[in-house]
């Protein structure tokens, strides 16, 4: 078994990811199959991701902003064939969400996997926070 210190975690290179098909995607008359490589996110992207899911469950508000994380899912988790590198900027938003749907839900869906965002995952640690919140502690 080997502990890991700050340095060796710091300086880890992860390497998981997921091909994602896009045909939608690819250059008019071409046959062959378009792909995508969609890595995970960072610790911070997903805390984005879970607070704003968390924020519009318990307000009731801002549904538009749920949209928004399948666009901003792309273009923090679609890199090259050999990097994680974002491939998109934030300049690329209003570019994607005039594009076809289906491909923007798979790579989202990819990302969430990849991420530890499993379907329900956010609804899961919503009802968790909300019993946590209304259960007494006995601290004696």
């Amino acid at each position: 078994m080997a502990f890991l210190g700050r340095e060796e975690i710091l300086e880890a290179e992860e390497d998981d990811f997921e091909d994602v098909k896009v045909n939608e995607w690819r250059k008019k008359g071409a046959t062959e199959d378009a792909w995508v490589r969609v890595y995970p996110m960072s610790a911070s992207q997903r805390s984005r991701v879970e607070s704003t899911m968390l924020e519009v469950n318990q307000t009731g508000r801002g549904y538009e902003r749920i949209g928004q994380i399948a666009l901003k899912t792309v273009i923090w988790c679609v890199g090259s064939e050999h990097s994680s590198d974002p491939v998109f900027s934030e300049s690329d938003v209003k570019t994607l969400g005039s594009k076809s749907s289906k491909p923007i839900l798979r790579i989202r869906d990819a990302a969430f996997r990849l991420s530890g965002l499993a379907p329900g995952a956010v609804e899961e640690e919503i009802e968790d926070f909300d019993v946590t919140q209304g259960s007494d502690f006995d601290t004696d």
